[in-house]
Order: structure tokens, then sequence, then C-alpha cells
């Protein structure tokens, strides 16, 4: 169910209350799908121009000290050695 409603979200315009779900459930959801869903549709959006702001890089950069799964970590990392140039 939630997945799906993140799904949903990511067929709407991105602003600031979305980001934030998003952010939320990269750090608070037990399901690695939803949060690789969050992750994807984070880096989607600063893809297309949204700036990646220092909430989203601070979260980034815990997701990378703490989060298992390695995909996660590896998406977070690419955004963030993108910001670092």
């Amino acid at each position: 169910m939630r997945l799906q409603a993140l799904k949903t979200l990511a067929s709407l315009p991105f602003d600031d209350e979305i980001k934030k779900t998003y952010l939320h459930v990269l750090v608070s959801d037990k399901v690695p799908g939803n949060r690789i869903e969050a992750i994807n549709s984070l880096v989607k959006a600063i893809e297309a121009g949204f700036k990646a702001d220092d909430e989203i890089l601070s979260v980034f950069k815990n997701q990378l000290e703490q989060e298992e799964n390695p995909y996660i970590k590896i998406r977070a990392k690419t955004i963030l050695d993108s910001k670092e140039l």
C-alpha cells in the first residue's frame, strides 16, 4: 500500500511537501523497497533540476553511513559526489 502511494506521489509535480515525505520514508521506513522508491524519486527530481538542498544532502550523508541496502548507499553517494564538484 505505501509503495503504491509513493509511486502515486511520483506522478505529481515535485515540491517541498513531496520532498519531505520521501525523506521521511528514506529515514524511517523499514521496507527496503519503499526506501528505494523514495531515493529513486528524490534523485530523479534532482536530476530534473530540483535543488539538492542542505536537508536532502544531510539525509543522504546519513544514509551513506547508516543504510544497510547497498543500492540506496550507491544512489546517495552518486548525488553527494556530484554536489562536491
